[in-house]
């Protein structure tokens, strides 16, 4: 299986920091991941989460994006 996620242009706000996800996506059944600046422990739950949904489920929110559960609203 593979799957491509689109890069966007916001910044992806994780743990009150802003990264740019640069790639992430299934290739030959293997999640990968690549944020800047780099955060090794963001990759792998982005990865975690490609492989759980099969996609990457997110809140779009004014200039940026999180996880659903990260939004503060």
């Amino acid at each position: 299986m593979d799957l491509i996620i689109a890069p966007s242009s916001l910044p992806f706000r994780w743990k009150n920091n802003d990264y740019k996800i640069i790639e992430c996506g299934i290739d030959n059944n293997k999640p990968y991941a690549k944020v800047e600046p780099e955060n090794s422990q963001l990759e792998e739950e982005l990865k975690k989460r490609i492989i759980k949904d099969y996609g990457l489920k997110v809140y779009l929110g004014l200039n940026y994006i999180c996880f659903v559960e990260d939004y503060l609203g």
